[in-house]
């Protein structure tokens, strides 16, 4: 399994597997907005040392909506998480937070680890989500910065092709020069 981490604004790749991030800007200056999708390939069709044969590669896109929280008023807001995997085989896709972390604040301010959701991996889409406090220390310029890890791949009998991602959502300062 290889790390990927993946910002909403930038990316980072580690070891050979290839991935991509597209971001949509925030989508008001007085609201919640901003999208990232994200990209990875969970099995590059070489063959490992199993019974399986070669196979075509398999990959997930995942998109997480919104990537920005405003304003700061310390409610909780819903991060819709959603993967569309593609695969040649007739196998089971899943989506799993396994964790969330933040710069800023305590456990208190997010749930939704453990969330996971499964479905057909012929292209459909399947959901689950998390919940973040938006809320951020007003001393600090850079804001608050969660951290969501996920494992996106197929579920099913070994050998599973899966990946984890790292995505960010902010709670930025304010929304002048200093948003995230």
């Amino acid at each position: 399994m290889k790390k990927l981490l993946v910002a909403a604004s930038s990316l980072a790749i580690f070891g050979a597997v290839g991935v991509f991030a597209s971001s949509a800007p925030a989508s008001s200056p007085t609201g919640n907005g901003g999208t990232t999708t994200v990209a990875c390939v969970v099995d590059n069709g070489v063959e490992l040392p199993s019974s399986e044969p070669l196979e075509g590669s398999e990959s997930a896109s995942v998109t997480v909506t919104p990537t920005k929280l405003w304003p700061p008023n310390g409610k909780m807001h819903t991060i819709g998480l959603s993967m569309a995997f593609s695969d040649d085989e007739s196998d089971t896709a899943s989506l799993t937070v396994l964790s969330i972390t933040s710069n800023q604040g305590t456990s208190a301010d997010w749930s939704g680890v453990g969330n996971t959701a499964s479905g057909p991996a012929d292209g459909s889409t399947i959901s689950t989500s998390v919940q973040l406090r938006a809320a951020r220390d007003g001393t600090n310029l850079a804001g608050r910065t969660y951290s969501i890890t996920l494992q996106c791949g197929e579920a099913g009998t070994p050998p599973q092709a899966v990946n984890t991602v790292t995505v960010q959502v902010t709670v930025p300062h304010d929304q002048g020069n200093n948003a995230s």
